[in-house]
């Protein structure tokens, strides 16, 4: 079925597993770990273990990095020693001074001992706004021998939406009693726990859309009533003989000093209230200097924006018609 799977256009990689990652998380083993030559050490609360049985080029096809070691591969046949790869969060906490390949561990008296040969990294299985806590380790697929169930990852340079019927013919093809469940891409399986925060940054966003323009049309507002105030000092200026460019840098001026202010106020509130939303974020720091520096940007080219109209206004008084104005 691989075969078959892979020569489909648009398919660049395929690997089989007992488990794919899913961002809703897995059952926990719930078992102790000894590691030969130590006592057994029990997990603690927050943490749990879970378990995958994979093929060779599962790490290569799904893109988790191999940290150390190798992966497993034709020396890892039926039978013979059982290997297996840990996450780098496992071999953190049970040999953070230690190198871990080469161990032999098990997990429960009753299992068989299984030797360490490589270290992969750590795959968000509990949330993606969340760390991960699970402790995780691979078996081999070829070491197994068999399933009940297996899924077939491929990965695509197309739209994965459009190969799922095909998979499904070419699983009749090679065996028209050969059962196939539900296929899913990893967007649908991400879309479900990503739908409240995908709403509410929606939402936020909205909002901001509205603060940001109001903000400008009140900042336009505050410089065109200077200006309108200030009327007959601009007339007296011009024909004292001032410049069309003074005016507008004296009017701009007022304008930008108001626009430093309101910036610092907003980026020092924005700094105390961005810890609600820590864990509504993924991969970005609640005090990410991009995103801050980027809005502090926008809203000084937008306040700049605001202010220049009403000073090339200004610059265009006339100034016998400013004094006589009351």
């Amino acid at each position: 079925l691989r075969e078959r799977v892979a020569a489909l256009p648009g398919v660049t990689g395929t690997t089989l597993a007992a488990e794919v990652p899913s961002p809703v998380g897995r059952s926990s083993l719930g078992a102790e770990v000894e590691i030969e030559g130590r006592a057994p050490q029990a997990l603690g609360g927050s943490e749990d273990l879970s378990t995958n049985a994979v093929a060779e080029d599962y790490f290569r096809v799904m893109r988790i990095p191999l940290m150390r070691g190798r992966p497993f591969g034709a020396q890892d046949e039926p039978g013979g020693p059982p290997a297996i790869i840990i996450n780098d969060r496992m071999a953190r906490r049970f040999w953070p001074d230690a190198d871990p390949i080469g161990q032999r561990v098990r997990f429960g008296a009753r299992q068989a001992w299984m030797t360490v040969v490589g270290i992969a990294g750590s795959v968000k299985s509990v949330s993606l706004t969340q760390e991960n806590s699970s402790l995780e380790y691979y078996r081999s697929l070829r070491q197994e021998g068999s399933a009940a169930n297996v899924n077939v990852v491929v990965r695509t340079a197309a739209d994965p939406e459009r190969l799922g019927p095909a998979i499904r013919r070419e699983a009749s093809m090679l065996d028209p009693r050969l059962p196939v469940g539900n296929y899913f891409t990893v967007e649908s399986a991400m879309a479900r726990p990503l739908a409240l925060s995908r709403f509410c940054f929606t939402l936020m966003l909205g909002f901001a859309g509205v603060a940001l323009v109001l903000a400008a049309v009140g900042l336009y507002g505050v410089m065109s009533y200077t200006v309108a105030q200030r009327t007959q000092e601009i007339g007296v200026r011009l024909a004292l003989g001032g410049a069309a460019g003074d005016i507008v840098a004296l009017v701009a001026r007022r304008g930008l000093v108001l626009t430093l202010t309101g910036l610092t106020i907003g980026i020092g509130a924005a700094a105390g209230l961005t810890r609600f939303l820590q864990t509504m974020l993924f991969e970005i720091s609640p005090l990410d200097p991009t995103t801050f520096g980027g809005v502090a940007v926008l809203l000084a080219v937008i306040g700049m924006l605001a202010c220049w109209l009403p000073a090339r206004r200004a610059a265009k008084i006339d100034p016998i018609a400013a004094l006589r104005a009351e």
